[in-house]
C-alpha cells in the first residue's frame, strides 16, 4: 500500500496537486491504480513528471508517448504531463515540486535488497531534502 511521509514540522494542509514522478520505461499501472482512489478522496489532481538529464537523455516525443499511454489508462483523471530538464533526476524532482507549488510527490520505490545500506535512492534521497510530504509505493 503507499506510503505518505511528512516531515515532522509540516503543517497539515489539504492535497491539491500531486506530482507523480517516473522515467515511464517500466509497467507502472499498479502504482498509479493505487495512487488514483488516494487521489480521488483527497480531491486531487495527478500530474505526471518525467526529469531529462543529459546521462539519461530521451527525446521528448518519446517521453511524451509513453506519458500519455498512463493518462488514457485512466480517463476518469485527467493528468498533466510535464518533462523537466535538470542533471540530476532528484534535485529536478524536488525543483519543479517546489516551483509549481506541488501538495505532494509520489515515487515508485524500487527493491533495495541486497544493496549496500549507505546507498541512497530518489526516493530517499527526496525524503531527506523535501519539505513537500511523499507518497512511495512499489510495483507489487
Amino acid at each position: 500500500c503507499p506510503v505518505l511521509s511528512v516531515k515532522k514540522d509540516n503543517k497539515p494542509h489539504l492535497l491539491k496537486k500531486i506530482i507523480f514522478a517516473a522515467d515511464f520505461t517500466e509497467d507502472l499501472k499498479k502504482p498509479i491504480a493505487k495512487l488514483v482512489p488516494f487521489a480521488k478522496a483527497m480531491g486531487a489532481k495527478i500530474e505526471l513528471l518525467f526529469v531529462n538529464t543529459p546521462a539519461g537523455f530521451r527525446d521528448t516525443l518519446s517521453v511524451e508517448k509513453a506519458m500519455n499511454k498512463w493518462d488514457t489508462a485512466f480517463p476518469e483523471l485527467k493528468m498533466k504531463i510535464h518533462i523537466f530538464n535538470d542533471f540530476e533526476v532528484d534535485r529536478g524532482i524536488l525543483k519543479f515540486a517546489e516551483a509549481h507549488d506541488m501538495s505532494a510527490i509520489a515515487k515508485v520505490t524500487h527493491n533495495r535488497k541486497g544493496k549496500a545500506g549507505y546507498m541512497l535512492g530518489i526516493t530517499e534521497t527526496l525524503l531527506y531534502h523535501s519539505k513537500i510530504p511523499e507518497i512511495s509505493m512499489t510495483t507489487d
